[in-house]
């Protein structure tokens, strides 16, 4: 019986491989935003900065993306496996929320923003977002 429990155990951990690390290397993409604050009912715009990682160093992108709208942010194709750190801004009357996003690229993504939280007591202002493939 011994013996079959040890038999039977070596089998699953061939079986299953060990949990061995990926060779998969990422995929070269771009960044969209997609601005769904009309979703919420309070449709604002939104700004996306961001520093490019450029050849001679970083340089500052800014789009604006309008309420229904959907732009790429990236000012081209970025390499797989770069992480960027992309802050949205809100513009609402009140104040201007802001979003701190780091992505690491890995095929093109588009950052979805749900709502601008605003309140009238300007405690907790906030950007609402999600992160989901290229827009189709």
């Amino acid at each position: 019986m011994k013996t079959l429990l040890v038999w039977l155990g070596a089998f699953l951990v061939l079986a299953c491989g060990g949990g061995g690390t990926s060779s998969r290397l990422p995929e070269d993409g771009r960044v969209f935003v997609r601005n769904d604050t009309p979703q919420s009912g309070y449709p604002y715009p939104v700004s996306v900065e961001y520093l490019h990682p450029g050849e001679t160093g970083p340089e500052p992108v800014e789009v604006t993306v309008e309420p229904g709208e959907t732009e790429e942010v990236t000012k081209d194709v970025l390499k797989g496996g770069t992480k960027v750190t992309f802050t949205i801004i809100g513009h609402t009357p009140r104040q201007q929320p802001r979003a701190e996003v780091e992505v690491t690229i890995d095929g093109s993504i588009t950052i979805v923003v749900t709502r601008v939280y605003s309140p009238a007591a300007y405690d907790n202002p906030r950007v609402d977002y999600y992160i989901t493939g290229a827009p189709g």
